[in-house]
Formats: structure tokens, sequence, C-alpha cells
């Protein structure tokens, strides 16, 4: 792929949300705004996708999401990058995962913040149409 085709492609996000319902919703969200989307139920799988082709361009993670200490981290060690959580506030204030990430959201309602969040982390070319 030429570097000009890479920056026109959709976004891709992996989204590693514990709850199934809220895992289907925020990927309904994303790709209604022209994301490309991968789904995580668990570190493990978040862990697969970040090592899957093509890598995703951002991480979306729910601090609840079983097993995260795994799928954090790469085999080599290093952090998922770039890296939004997704987290009820203030009940992870204390998460060591906060000290990875990116940004943070707190969850609500309302997807708009957490979209927002994983389009700040994108390099601009790359951003999705209708933002």
């Amino acid at each position: 792929m030429s570097s000009a085709e890479s920056s026109l492609r959709a976004p891709l996000v992996a989204l590693a949300e514990k709850n199934p319902r809220i895992r289907s919703f925020l990927a309904r969200e994303f790709a209604a705004r022209g994301w490309r989307v991968v789904l995580a139920a668990d570190g493990a799988a978040l862990r697969r996708a970040a090592q899957a082709e093509p890598r995703p361009d951002v991480f979306v993670v729910d601090t609840e999401l079983p097993f995260l200490d795994e799928g954090l981290r790469s085999p080599d060690g290093s952090a998922l990058r770039p890296l939004v959580l997704h987290a009820l506030l203030p009940d992870a204030a204390g998460n060591p995962a906060l000290a990875l990430a990116g940004t943070v959201v707190e969850k609500a309602a309302d997807p708009g913040a957490l979209l927002d969040a994983a389009w700040s982390l994108l390099p601009q070319p790359r951003r999705p149409e209708g933002r």
C-alpha cells in the first residue's frame, strides 16, 4: 500500500470492552462515523488484535476488561499506543493502566467524547469523513 493510500484509508480501531452490549453499541457508533472496527472481549483478544495486520491505528479499552494487563502490553513489553481508556470515574482513579493512556474518557451514554478522543490521537490525514 502506498503512503497516499495508507493516509486515505478509514482508520482502524481496536475496541476492547467487557460488556457485550456496550461493545456492540460502540462498534456501531465508530462504524457509522467511518471507522473500521476490530472487537476484543478480554486482554488476550486485545493482544491478538494488536499483533494482527493491519495494526489498529488506535486502541479504545475498557478499564474493567478481563485480563487487562495482558492486553495492554505487547510480547516485547511495550505498551499499546495510541491508547484511549474508557473508565468509570472516580472508580478507576487508582488503576495503573491510566499511566499508559494517551487520554482517559469517562463512560457516558453519549459516545461523542470517546469518538473525539480517538480521533484526536490519529494523524490528521486519517480522520474519517463527517468530523
